[in-house]
């Protein structure tokens, strides 16, 4: 029953170096508060099932008021019992599968451990065997190693001989950890290629566009739309641009990812040598791919820089596309190129400065160059005709002009490597030559020759590399071509038309944590133009860092053809929440020539910002700035958001001199579309070419869950909708979801392994179920509490309590079903605390006079045997007493029916009698004790939070057992019998009961001395007799130990170790004598082995024997209780229950 006046108890922790002290204090009511006058402090007893949960692992406990007491308080032994449910298992933070196990709070049994064997991916198949011995039987939970709020440092970590786990009994989870020497060895670089594309039909459509402008001028604008279009490893891309300049469809081909190689068919740009830029074309080409290829992957590309003499809008724009627009401050600046495509080609450089000057600089630029593994090296040819891009249509033309490339690039040993490119362009033939050296980690250096049919000679090379544990880096690009002669003509698309020199260097120091200093030297000509040079050095220093505020010191000095500047700069950041200020003076001194120069300008400048990083994949800061110099007042205002709704940039900036006012404005943006032919979801924090759409199944409300990409959180999104989420293609992703907060919701932990190819859409669903707690009292029809029921809805073993309670985490909430098992008590066992009135945990006692024992069939082919039990009281004073050896006992659940004669229909089941001859005088029949079922139908209640409480009883209707229904999944022991062979001990109060381990038979010495018989020695035959189940092979062994030592003629005959999994109750280990040529033998040879005070059984050969690898047919059979003139033998004892 609830208490009418529940009690609230504080325990309060005084706490030393050397000792702990707790006073509990009782205080009566809810409403009463902790500091609430009456109150007592009284020392009080603590119950855990481990002490060391209350003494933090110490072996000495620390002092205290409060007494510790293993196991659990008097009234509440049953939780100490064992629990059979099912558990998630991981290995390596992966998890492999659900699995039935049977635990207690030191212990957890697998029911089926080859299943968990054979789910684990990196096992070596020759250790099989010995991990399923070591994870069978009952093994240590090693709580100890759970990690707690504060880890301990061996938490979540164990080294077994062979294998062993990690139990979370409170989260139903389990660690799995095998010993390495039995892993096989897993080389994650074995495979030359990747797995192959998903069969699907699926499409990414990129959105990207950009602007600049200034009221009262012609804006400068691109939106260029990338589309594929994707059916496994072949897809369709195409291109289109509409800018300010021209409209046009910049590229359209097919594509396939094959054998290692890459082939395209259509409209598309020629592969980039080192020294000349990529061409449009129309044809063909074929290559390897080592996007494909997981031996090896390596990039490098160039850098770009520019000087800014004063702060700049900067735009990077290629084939008239505008791909980014940024600001920057003035100096030398290294430009950010993430954005750009891949490639080699000519990129221009816009420059708007705060008065509205513009310029502009063309550079060379290359990224992403392969260099291939030791033994694969890169082979590619490109055959078709030059396109004219300058063409005014949209559609491109074909072209007339011929273009031909091949090459190969090949690796020699570790370091080492040649590069061959010919190229042929009309009637112009290049060629160009390579080698790279690695030196890993830190070194890569590339050199490059080109020459030409035009007397076009060229050099070229890169550098890169690290210093003093990385602290120094450094970097050198240099190109110079020199043409052979001056180009006059109009045709664009010659490669070489003038000389051109380009040098970039950098150079940088890591002082400390706070401090580094950086040298940049960039220089750009193009044939007899000016010249562009500009070097120097910085320095910055965070001289101080508090958390979220940051004082920070710069200086530095550029040099340039324009002129020289000097910036000293003192900046102050502060972030409260999601707000962000900050300050800066900024000293510039510059000489006459550059703009503005001549004289120290001093700059204040004061920043807001607000900043929402909450949540992961979405980004959003939105800033307003003032800058005021010596000249002139400039006002600053940006917004920068990247989210599932796409990636937007702005800028908007006015300067008022007293002269003038000019007022620029800027922005960039976007977006991208997935879908296959059944899903559709918009995304814009990413920019890749395939992705995923993730939706979740099932009737939940709307609750916030994070995708999991690599062990990494990308994205969040609300259960029911479907949302995108883009992926870099040539890769092979674990993807999961779980909510971002706990939730009452079921859903599937699965980790889904995907592999990606441009162009590839993944759906991906996960299906998710509400729970809802649900708490009450269940009464039987006369007001009587429905104790030690199950509740066959629930997903793991719940039970009411004496009084009816329950609680239970539900998906549905429209019925609940219980159901009562009948029991047999144990003899050596805790006493139950409930009374005979209070369960159906009864014993069964033999029968007074020829009666029968009843098979009942209910619907879903649910057998029950209902017996004839007695009505006393199982719990008598004083310990359990020994009946008779002639008493019997016998209660089994079995699913179908087979016998020798057929399979049996419900009714010839229900006329199935056994009959037993018993004396007259014997006492009379005791009533039928039969299973009990009942229903609960629920009445409608306000659910809170996802909790429904009853506050009034709910009514139990009994349902006849031949109407029951049946839940399969939460069939224990006594519900279901997997293996023929039942033991039925000569004690009745012996038997197997849920929630019970299967007992190992233990009994005095007989007193009777050595047998007058002689014993039966095994004989070749093929009948057998059980001696006793075990939780473990060992405990069998052991036992047959005992049985050596009872009389040399034991010694003589080899045992048998047999495994029994018996669903709901785990695995066992039956001990059993095969070899026996008849019954008479067997019946024989146990009547001997009763004379030794031991148990013994007639059995069939039905389950698996140690070591043998494939498992025995179940078999499903009718148990009857034979009599003495069928046993053979005119022995009492020998009355054992065989299988038909």
């Amino acid at each position: 029953m609830l208490p009418t006046a529940p009690t609230r108890l504080r325990v309060d922790p005084t706490i030393s170096d050397s000792s702990a002290t707790y006073t509990a204090t009782a205080v009566s009511g809810l409403s009463a508060s902790p500091t609430s006058t009456g109150t007592t402090a009284t020392p009080v007893e603590l119950f855990a099932p481990n002490p060391e949960i209350l003494t933090n692992g110490n072996t000495e406990p620390a002092k205290s008021k409060v007494n510790v007491k293993a196991g659990a308080p008097e009234g509440f032994e049953e939780l100490e019992g064992p629990l059979d449910t099912t558990v998630d298992l991981h290995f390596g933070g992966l998890k492999i599968g659900v699995f039935r196990a049977v635990f207690t709070p030191g212990s957890i049994l697998f029911s089926n451990p080859e299943e968990i064997v054979s789910k684990l991916p990196a096992l070596d198949p020759r250790s099989s065997e010995l991990v399923t011995q070591a994870l069978t039987g009952d093994l240590p939970t090693h709580a100890d190693r759970i990690c707690g709020p504060i880890p301990k440092p061996d938490c979540g970590q164990l080294s077994p001989d062979i294998a062993a786990v990690i139990f979370d009994q409170e989260r139903f989870q389990a660690e799995l950890f095998v010993n390495p020497t039995y892993l096989s060895e897993q080389d994650t670089h074995t495979e030359k290629v990747l797995p192959p594309a998903p069969d699907i039909v699926s499409g990414v459509h990129s959105i990207t566009g950009g602007l600049i402008g200034s009221p009262g001028e012609p804006n400068n604008y691109s939106l260029m739309s990338n589309s594929t279009l994707a059916s496994g490893d072949t897809r369709l891309n195409f291109t289109g641009i509409t800018a300010s300049e021209q409209s046009r469809f910049q590229n359209l081909s097919a594509s396939m990812d094959r054998w290692g190689l890459e082939s395209k068919l259509g409209f598309f740009d020629s592969r980039p040598l080192q020294m000349l830029a990529q061409t449009p074309m129309t044809g063909i080409s074929v290559g390897t791919s080592l996007d494909t290829n997981l031996a090896y992957r390596n990039t490098t590309g160039s850098r770009l820089s520019v000087f800014l003499p004063q702060r700049s809008y900067v735009s990077l724009i290629f084939n008239n596309m505008i791909y980014s627009t940024d600001f920057y401050e003035a100096g030398n600046q290294v430009l950010n190129t993430d954005i750009l495509p891949d490639g080699a080609y000519e990129v221009t450089i816009r420059i708007v400065d705060t008065d509205g000057q513009q310029t502009e600089e063309k550079r060379f630029f290359s990224k992403n160059f392969q260099i291939p593994p030791a033994d694969q090296p890169i082979y590619f040819g490109q055959l078709g005709t030059v396109r004219d891009t300058t063409q005014s249509g949209f559609l491109p033309d074909a072209g007339s002009g011929l273009i031909s490339s091949f090459g190969v690039l090949s690796r020699y040993g570790e370091s080492t490597g040649v590069a061959l490119d010919s190229l042929v362009i009309k009637d112009r033939v290049y060629a160009e030559a390579g080698s790279f050296l690695l030196l890993p980690p830190d070194h890569q250096i590339r050199a490059s020759l080109l020459l030409s049919s035009g007397k076009d000679f060229g050099i070229g090379g890169t550098y890169q590399g690290f210093a003093l544990e990385k602290k120094f880096a450094f970097g050198a690009n240099v190109r110079a071509i020199f043409a052979g002669e001056t180009y006059q003509g109009s045709d664009e698309l010659i490669p070489i038309k003038a000389d051109t020199r380009q040098i970039t260097a950098n150079a940088g120091y890591q002082i400390s944590d706070l401090a580094n200093v950086n040298f940049l030297l960039d220089y750009n000509q193009v044939g007899s133009g000016q010249n562009r040079l500009s070097y120097g050095p910085s320095l910055r220093w965070d001289v101080w860092r508090d958390g979220e505020s940051n004082l920070s010191f710069g200086i530095d000095a550029s040099q340039s053809n324009s002129g020289r500047v000097q910036n000293v700069m003192i900046r102050y950041t502060k972030r409260i929440g999601a707000w962000g200020l900050s300050g800066e003076a900024l000293a510039r001194r510059s000489s006459p020539s550059v703009s503005g120069g001549g004289s120290t300008n001093l700059t204040r400048n004061s920043r807001l910002t607000w900043n929402d990083d909450s949540t992961p994949g979405r980004l959003t800061i939105a800033g307003a700035e003032f800058r005021q110099d010596e000249t002139s007042d400039n006002y600053l205002a940006d917004l920068d958001h990247r989210g599932n709704l796409g990636n937007i940039k702005i800028l908007g900036s006015q300067t008022r001199t007293n002269q003038v006012k000019r007022t620029i404005y800027s922005g960039n943006l976007g977006f991208g579309i997935a879908h296959t032919l059944n899903d559709i979801a918009w995304n814009g924090s990413q920019q890749q070419s395939s992705g995923v759409v993730i939706k979740t199944g099932g009737d939940v409300p709307p609750t916030p869950m994070k995708v999991v990409v690599d062990g990494s959180e990308r994205s969040q999104f609300l259960t029911g909708e479907s949302t995108a989420l883009f992926l870099a293609p040539y890769q092979t992703y674990k993807i999961s979801i779980t909510p971002v907060e706990s939730s009452p919701i079921d859903y599937d932990g699965t980790v889904k392994q995907i592999t990606l190819y441009p162009g590839n859409v993944m759906p991906l669903e996960w299906e998710m179920s509400s729970i809802h707690v649900v708490l009450g009292r269940v009464v039987t029809e006369d007001g009587e509490p429905v104790a030690n029921a199950k509740i066959e809805e629930s997903g793991n073993l719940v039970m009411t309590d004496e009084d009816g309670l329950f609680q239970t985490e539900l998906k549905e909430v429209e019925k609940i079903t219980l159901f009562r098992a009948a029991q047999e008590h144990f003899a050596g066992k805790k006493h139950s605390k409930f009374t005979n009135g209070d369960s159906d945990m009864f014993t069964v006692m033999p029968p007074t006079r020829n009666s029968t024992a009843t098979l009942t069939d209910p619907e879903k082919r649910e057998l029950i045997l209902q017996l004839f039990g007695d009505a006393e009281d199982v719990n008598p004073p004083g310990p359990p007493v020994e009946p008779p050896q002639s008493q019997a006992v016998a209660a089994e659940s079995i699913k179908g029916l087979e016998v020798s004669t057929g399979t049996m229909t419900a009714g010839e089941v229900a006329s199935t009698t056994a009959q037993v001859d018993v004396s007259a005088e014997q006492k009379p029949t005791p009533p039928l004790r039969p299973a009990f079922r009942c229903r609960v139908e629920l009445p409608e209640a306000k659910e809170v939070n996802n909790v429904i409480m009853y506050s009034e009883p709910l009514i139990c209707h009994s349902i006849p057992i031949a109407e029951a229904e049946t839940n399969e999944d939460s069939a224990t022991e006594s519900d279901v019998l997997e293996d023929e062979a039942i033991e039925t001990p000569e004690n009745p109060l012996e038997s197997l009961s849920e929630s019970e381990e299967e007992p190992s038979q233990t009994h005095p010495e007989s007193s009777t001395g050595e047998p007058s018989e002689d014993l039966a020695v095994p004989s070749g035959g093929t009948k057998a007799v059980q001696l006793g189940a075990f939780r473990s092979e060992s405990q069998a062994l052991e036992s047959w130990s005992e049985f050596e030592k009872l009389s040399p003629i034991f010694q003589e005959i080899e045992p048998r170790v047999e495994i029994a999994d018996l669903p709901g109750s785990g695995r066992f280990y039956r001990l059993r004598i095969v070899g026996f040529g008849s019954d008479a033998e067997t019946a024989a040879f146990c009547r001997i082995v009763k004379n030794y005070g031991r148990d013994c059984i007639v059995v069939s050969q039905a389950s698996r024997a140690i070591g043998k690898k494939q498992k025995m047919p179940k078999k499903q059979q009718v148990l009857t209780m034979p009599s003495l003139e069928d046993s053979g033998t005119d022995n009492a004892d020998s009355i054992l229950p065989e299988p038909q």
